[in-house]
């Protein structure tokens, strides 16, 4: 016969027939306790030995219907950095880099979370990510939301195909996708008359703005003069006989990402001689009195024009290289007004002289200056 003690305050056992039992076996154990069984064997009908069932023990503890062990969970990932791609500036990547914990399980894979907050929430943005690098696309990243826009990172590693999850590494990592336009090109400075306007090659990658830096020299510092969408600008804050230095950047999102200056360009805005009212005689300046090149400014309509004892020097009107004789004047660049530059020469008594319908008109150079 099989013998056993079980949980209660009391035991009825309820024998099959030809069973006995000894009554001083029976004994009390506290509510809830569990005792070892000893049961028949499988097929038995009567007597001999038994098998024994026991707990299992906490510190063996076993999981699934296989009852393979439960695994332990990888370390939290250290040094983790989320950096924007520094070889390619125009492409918007950021790229998310970790190292393996030092204490854990080995892990088998990583998760990258996501999130536009450094408090989250966060979803997966790769899973069962094998490399210790992910990046991060930004022509993705500018689907979702705006170029320009703050990216923040947590990692977890994992292991038993996924089952055992460490912690995600806090604090969050961030870096920004930018998309930044190309350098621009091209860019030139034109010196006018109390003004210098700047222009350049449009940049590609979609820039929303430029920005005109100025210095006093090729080499800088450079500080910023204005901001504009689209070339040239036009820098009035100059001084006639300085020269100037500019670069152009091109930006996005506001000047997120903005792109390396352009090449440095230079020039030096100029003073010229302003003849209108009383102060043209006969209709023309008389001799320009000097070797040296000399700028003159009216705001008469000039039908035709000439010139005398040049020297060899040459005039442009407006901008535009004249020969001497009744050579009609194109369009003012500043409308109401003319600019005559005559080169240097060796004949002080060089002159030129123009028709008008309205002589005397009077005038002065206006407070944005002038091109020519």
């Amino acid at each position: 016969m099989k013998s056993f003690s079980s949980p209660g305050a009391c035991l009825i056992v309820a024998l099959a027939a030809g069973c006995s039992f000894d009554a001083s076996q029976l004994r009390a154990l506290p509510d809830g306790a569990v005792e070892n069984l000893s049961l028949p064997d499988a097929g038995a009908t009567g007597g001999g030995g038994g098998s024994t069932i026991s707990r299992p023990d906490a510190a063996t503890t076993t999981g699934g219907s296989g009852g393979a062990p439960v695994c332990t969970p990888p370390g939290v990932p250290i040094n983790v950095a989320a950096v924007t791609d520094p070889n390619d500036p125009t492409s918007g990547n950021i790229y998310v880099t970790w190292v393996p914990a030092d204490s854990g399980s080995t892990p088998t894979g990583y998760t990258v979370l996501r999130g536009t907050s450094a408090t989250g929430p966060f979803t997966a943005a790769s899973t069962n990510q094998t490399p210790l690098k992910y990046t991060d696309l930004g022509t993705n990243l500018r689907v979702m939301n705006p170029n320009g826009t703050t990216y923040y990172y947590e990692v977890n590693a994992s292991n038993a195909g996924g089952t055992c999850v460490s912690d995600n590494s806090t604090p969050a990592v961030s870096a920004v996708s930018c998309g930044s336009p190309t350098v621009p090109t091209g860019t030139k400075a034109t010196a006018g008359i109390s003004r210098v306007t700047v222009s350049w090659t449009a940049s590609t990658n979609g820039p929303t703005s430029y920005q005109v830096k100025r210095g006093p020299g090729a080499g800088g510092p450079f500080e910023s003069v204005g901001t504009v969408t689209a070339s040239p600008y036009v820098d009035s804050s100059v001084n006639n006989g300085t020269a100037y230095y500019y670069v152009v950047v091109a930006r996005n999102a506001n000047g997120v990402c903005s792109s390396a200056d352009s090449g440095v360009v230079s020039t030096a805005p100029r003073t010229c001689t302003v003849w209108s009212g009383n102060a043209v005689n006969v209709g023309h300046p008389g001799a320009i009195g000097s070797t040296n090149g000399i700028c003159y400014v009216t705001c008469d309509t000039i039908t035709n024009w000439g010139c005398a004892n040049t020297d060899g020097r040459s005039i442009t009107i407006n901008g535009i290289p004249m020969a001497c004789g009744a050579t009609p004047i194109p369009a003012a660049k500043t409308a109401g007004y003319n600019v005559i530059d005559v080169t240097a020469g060796t004949n002080t008594q060089a002159t030129i002289f123009w028709s008008t319908t309205a002589w005397g008109n009077t005038c002065s150079i206006p407070s944005g200056g002038l091109d020519f």
